[in-house]
């Protein structure tokens, strides 16, 4: 989905170049070179993804009662735990993930 949006972006970029005479053109220029480096400044490997913040509040339970029970939580596990508790303690949106 990035890659076809970063393709958008470029199309629109060259469209906007055509146009250099306009004022208001070559600001959306800016502009739009501004997003395609920021998506490329984006670390790689990255999975966006969105969970409703209930969906979340609930796999973080199940992993505090998981690591509750197991002494030795698999590392991978306790990295998805710290990340849930850190996207849940952000109040600002009603999901969890997203880019």
């Amino acid at each position: 989905m990035l890659s076809e949006y970063r393709a958008w972006l470029e199309s629109e970029l060259q469209t906007r170049r055509a146009d250099t005479q306009d004022a208001y053109a070559l600001g959306e220029v800016e502009m739009l070179k501004r997003a395609i480096a920021r998506l490329d400044s984006q670390p790689t490997g990255s999975l966006p993804l969105t969970v409703h913040r209930s969906q979340a509040a609930s796999v973080l339970t199940a992993l505090e009662m998981l690591a509750q029970r197991e002494t030795n939580l698999d590392p991978a596990l306790r990295s998805l735990r710290e990340m849930l508790k850190e996207a849940l303690s952000d109040k600002s949106s009603g999901d969890v993930g997203g880019a």
